[in-house]
């Protein structure tokens, strides 16, 4: 029998290491994560930089370039649209590049398997109670 209540006194069998992989319960590194899109974040943007930094600085001259006709015919939506157009492009590219390497670092790290079950919010973890007490109990004061 164990010494302690969680602690286990046999290794686990086959059928509960297949079981816990196909729930998803399986080791995972946030940090490896962090830092692959941080990587390639940084990668990204030492190629692709001048992309977003040209568009940037020419969206902003043209918002900060004023004429007459600027003045008369102010349109601010269709500058804010302008805008948009110019630089999101290069956003959206370094989020899906960052979200895909981030997803597949952890999915390397399990051997190719993906659980839908993971992204489901547990009602159990969203307890304000629970977070109330952290914050304002004696955990709170240490």
């Amino acid at each position: 029998m164990a010494e302690q209540e969680g602690e286990k006194s046999f290794a686990p069998t086959e059928k509960r290491k297949k079981d816990a992989a196909k729930n998803g319960d399986v080791l995972r590194s946030k940090e490896l994560a962090t830092a692959v899109g941080v990587l390639v974040g940084a990668v990204w943007l030492k190629f692709a930089g001048p992309w977003l930094f040209d568009a940037m600085q020419d969206t902003l001259r043209a918002s900060f370039t004023l004429d007459r006709a600027a003045i008369e015919d102010f349109t601010p939506n269709k500058l804010l649209i302008g805008a948009l157009v110019a630089v999101l492009p290069p956003v959206f590219v370094l989020g899906a590049i960052v979200l895909a390497s981030s997803v597949f670092s952890q999915i390397g790290l399990s051997d190719g398997r993906w659980n839908m079950g993971n992204l489901a919010p547990k009602a159990s973890r969203i307890n304000p109670m629970s977070g109330l007490k952290r914050m304002f109990g004696t955990q709170g004061l240490i």
